[in-house]
């Protein structure tokens, strides 16, 4: 399955697990674990933040004295990434020292979840303050498409730095699935950010404003978006068929609601009053929302048809009737 969820429609007995077979794999899997991808998910997030604070500085006013506040926020973000990062991982030392499987939050714990929710939101208000502060002084941003454009590369190392290195195949291809298609996403928005801001400084006198804070608006949200992946790979709801196909669908439904839908009105709308040329990311938003409603319909259907199969299953054990399956 081509997305993140493909983990969710395989059991845990069907996972085939890594083997560290050759002594380079061995250090690899065994000795580093995670620890590349939480140092550069950790030099990421710093560089990310000193570029974005250094942007929101230079356009706001000088005797303006609270911007320290947002310097305090990134602080607490790293601190947040290295408890997740460590704190997980002496959870599940402390659970295999016991002989214990890892369940639930024990396997994903919620503070890698809270990190990514402030990450996530003091990123999306930054960047709503500078787009809007640029758009006054006609500035550039092209310095601010590459920042944003660097959160696909802080999610991947961010949620492969969460995980064990021992992780099954399933879920290390949800993880890049995962990564591929919240960078397309992640890209779709910057390229509505742009085209909107050039229309912005062209049509100060008659841009309606409100079209400017939902785009904002839609921007934040996205970046919050994957907290759904991350919820459902710390919890590991893949246990059960039902659950899966549930989270699925208010994946895809977030989806179409918070990025295709959105983004494609917004393309047509400025296509016609301004006489913007349609980006390549047209066809994608068409193309997401068509593949996303058949994804609802197909997983309804597939809940529909497993609750008929227990059904079967449960007629079938009862005491006295033919056909039990031992």
């Amino acid at each position: 399955m081509d997305s993140w969820f493909l983990a969710a429609v395989q059991g845990s007995s069907g996972n085939e697990l890594f083997k560290a077979e050759d002594p380079l794999r061995r250090f690899c899997l065994g000795t580093l674990k995670n620890i590349p991808a939480q140092l550069i998910c950790i030099v990421l997030v710093l560089g990310q933040a000193f570029l974005i604070n250094n942007h929101l500085v230079a356009s706001s006013d000088p005797k303006n004295t609270n911007l320290w506040i947002w310097f305090v926020g990134d602080g607490l973000i790293v601190l947040l990434f290295i408890a997740a990062f460590y704190f997980k991982e002496w959870r599940l030392t402390s659970l295999t020292s016991k002989h214990k499987d890892s369940t639930g939050f024990m396997k994903g714990l919620p503070l890698g979840i809270l990190g990514w929710f402030l990450y996530a939101t003091l990123l999306g208000t930054r960047i709503a303050i500078i787009f809007k502060k640029d758009v006054q002084l006609e500035s550039e941003i092209s310095d601010l498409r590459l920042t944003i454009s660097g959160t696909a590369l802080i999610c991947v190392m961010f949620t492969i730095g969460h995980h064990h290195n021992k992780e099954s195949l399933a879920r290390r291809a949800s993880i890049l699935s995962l990564a591929r298609n919240f960078t397309i996403d992640l890209l779709d928005t910057v390229e509505i950010l742009n085209v909107l801001f050039e229309i912005a400084k062209e049509h100060k006198t008659d841009f309606p404003l409100v079209l400017e804070d939902i785009v904002l608006a839609i921007v934040t949200l996205n970046l919050l978006r994957p907290s759904v992946s991350l919820i459902s790979l710390f919890m590991d709801h893949f246990s059960t068929r039902r659950r899966a196909l549930e989270i699925k669908i208010a994946k895809t439904i977030m989806e179409l609601l918070l990025l295709n839908i959105p983004l494609l009105t917004i393309r047509i709308y400025l296509s016609v009053h301004y006489g913007e040329f349609l980006s390549v990311f047209l066809v994608k938003n068409i193309m997401g929302s068509i593949v996303g409603m058949v994804e609802i319909y197909d997983c309804v259907y597939d809940i529909y048809e497993y609750k008929n199969e227990k059904v079967t299953e449960s007629e079938s054990s009862e005491p006295g009737k033919e056909g039990t399956d031992f």
